[in-house]
């Protein structure tokens, strides 16, 4: 296994942030500073051809959070040297007065929140493994991609397209305010299987998910299910449609945490409590389910996609 470390951008820049940091704290009772860099590659193998691109999740930046005396305030930028530090700190502070000058003249009124009061704290984690990304250049990638695509294609006439489709993602975190010093980098992949089939005037199509903390391993492991995928969307092709009523069903616990999430996730976010519209405001401290059902929410239950350290809140 292969640890994944710190990108080296975050890296160079930790003591500017922790600077930044003690500077602020002259002039503020609470500073926290958020660094996020992200970048990875996504990989598209069909019958029509490859593509090849960024991933949707590629970010680079820093987030300031102040409290100002009365609640807090953020800024956000993607360019700190020594060079502009003094800069930053200045617009800083002027931003500061002059957003609250602003505000109190307004018709607005102030909520007012306490200040931060973090535990001291040093937290390490990084990720690992089977195979980094970097290790593999991006021709021996495709090339896996396309040997996929392929075998999956002989298998029957009634194939349109077989579509394989890879992204690999790496996330560096670090997170320091006068108490915390924090830093994450992991990698997490995933795949997808898309069988197109078609016989005579009807078309269907079939696809399966992998996903994981992992590497161009993946790649893999996917390879070992692409024969199930064109089973299923050929057999698609013959099937009746459900009949709409109510039906039992039994799930495994990732379709229904799915559905427990669909079903009242949402209603606990808290911009549905602002605007009066949770049904989840009615049921507080009331069980909702049979005794028989758990449910954890948590990201470190697993070792997945959304298991982290801390949040961007440097929240553990």
């Amino acid at each position: 296994m292969s640890l994944v470390q710190l990108s080296n951008y975050l890296s160079s820049q930790k003591q500017n942030l922790k600077k930044l940091v003690q500077v602020l704290s002259k002039s503020f009772k609470y500073v926290s500073i958020l660094g996020i860099d992200t970048n990875g590659k996504k990989y598209i193998v069909q019958k029509t051809g490859i593509s090849i691109n960024d991933t949707f999740w590629c970010e680079r930046g820093f987030v300031v959070r102040v409290h100002n005396g009365i609640n807090y305030t953020e800024f956000s930028f993607n360019n700190l040297t020594e060079d502009n530090l003094d800069s930053l700190i200045k617009d800083m502070k002027d931003k500061v007065e002059q957003n609250l000058e602003r505000l109190k003249s307004s018709s607005i009124k102030i909520s007012s929140y306490p200040v931060i009061k973090d535990k001291e704290m040093e937290k390490q984690f990084n990720g690992s493994v089977k195979i980094l990304p970097d290790e593999v250049n991006i021709k021996d990638k495709i090339y896996k991609m396309t040997e996929i695509r392929d075998k999956a294609l002989k298998i029957s006439k009634y194939l349109v397209d077989f579509i394989v489709a890879y992204e690999e993602v790496h996330i560096s975190k670090v997170f320091v305010t006068n108490q915390k010093m924090l830093e994450q980098s992991y990698i997490w992949s995933e795949g997808r299987f898309t069988a197109i089939v078609r016989k005579n005037n009807n078309t269907e199509y079939f696809y399966k998910t992998f996903s994981g903390l992992k590497g161009i391993e993946l790649l893999d492991e996917m390879e070992t299910e692409y024969e199930d995928v064109v089973a299923i969307a050929i057999n698609l092709l013959d099937s009746e449609k459900i009949k709409p009523d109510e039906y039992d069903i039994i799930c495994d616990p990732s379709i229904a945490g799915l559905i427990a999430h669909g079903a009242f996730g949402h209603s606990v976010e808290m911009d549905m409590f602002v605007k009066n519209r949770s049904k989840a405001s009615e049921y507080f401290n009331k069980s909702i389910a049979s005794d028989m059902v758990t449910i954890h929410d948590g990201n470190t239950i697993v070792n997945d996609v959304g298991s982290y350290m801390f949040d961007d809140e440097g929240t553990i």
